[in-house]
């Protein structure tokens, strides 16, 4: 009687060890075949990139500005395009930096102005300033607590 109870969780045991085995090569086999499928999947950016469209590189050397490879990337850069794609990658720096002047004068006349504070406060956060942009925060709050 052993015996019998025996061999019949002997084969469930075994039922159940194939059953696994399926699922995990089925799941190895999905996981293969997805990563070759996304592998040879290329990026329309990539297209542009090769293809030399000065608005896409631009939009590239935006976003690397902060990494070790930008000085690298905007000196091949020059070479393709010239000297003037460094004023395009710069241009939204410049266009804060002559907003946050223009703010900043407003704010000596007029150092109530909720909005000019917090129009700062935003100036600076995308500058990456975030302890003057809190500083302009707190302000503000200081002036109207509501403003979050």
């Amino acid at each position: 009687m052993e015996e019998k109870i025996i061999n019949k969780n002997f084969k469930y045991a075994s039922v159940i060890l194939l059953a696994l085995r399926s699922i995990c090569v089925g799941g190895i086999f999905a996981f293969l075949f997805l990563n070759l499928v996304y592998s040879q999947t290329i990026s329309p950016l990539y297209f542009k990139f090769i293809n030399e469209d000065q608005k896409s590189v631009v939009s590239f050397l935006q976003k690397i500005k902060n990494l070790a490879i930008f000085n690298k990337e905007l000196n091949k850069s020059k070479n393709l395009f010239g000297k003037d794609i460094e004023n395009d990658v710069f241009q939204p720096d410049f266009e804060r930096n002559i907003k946050i002047k223009e703010f900043e004068q407003v704010l000596q006349k007029n150092p109530q102005s909720k909005d000019i504070l917090y129009g700062l406060f935003q100036l600076y956060s995308e500058k990456g300033d975030k302890i003057i942009a809190n500083k302009y925060l707190l302000q503000a709050k200081a002036i109207d607590p509501n403003i979050n």
